[in-house]
């Protein structure tokens, strides 16, 4: 009960203030400076890393998440992964293909954008810019209709 008292906390603690962003900078031009681009749509964080990985994780508790690569023409993202569900059932193999056009983010703020149980990778203090985007096309790739039970 006192680990669900402190998440419940954490989650409804108010947010660090915005920082503008100075002019309209391409997400392409953040990856290649900052080494990532990490936005959020209020439900899930999107992590577009420098190499092409790719990754995305709901805020909460639980939620859907995305663990594959990505590849771009000019501000048009194309990533194909493994979808799947955090602490809930997944699809043994459940590919898709997402297509989402980005645009220039607004501001940012500084917070915790990956959960210690994603992808193995540790805690660490990331830009999380606020940033208006279309999905354009999703696409499955694999449907085996098998479940298997989430993280």
């Amino acid at each position: 009960m006192h680990n669900l008292t402190v998440a419940l906390l954490l989650l409804s603690a108010p947010s660090a203030p915005a920082v503008p962003v100075k002019g309209l900078v391409a997400p392409s031009s953040i990856i290649q400076k900052e080494n990532r681009f990490v936005f959020g749509d209020g439900a899930s964080f999107y992590d577009f890393e420098k190499g092409g990985a790719f990754h995305s994780w709901p805020i909460g508790l639980s939620g859907r998440e995305i663990t594959g690569r990505w590849t771009r023409s000019d501000e048009t993202y194309i990533v194909t992964g493994q979808w799947g569900w955090i602490n809930g059932a997944s699809a043994l193999s459940d590919s898709r293909r997402m297509t989402l056009s980005l645009y220039a983010p607004t501001s940012y703020t500084l917070g915790w954008a990956r959960p210690s149980d994603v992808a193995g990778v540790r805690h660490r203090r990331s830009k999380i810019y606020e940033d208006y985007f279309v999905v354009e096309e999703l696409i499955r790739l694999s449907d085996h209709g098998r479940l298997k039970q989430g993280k």
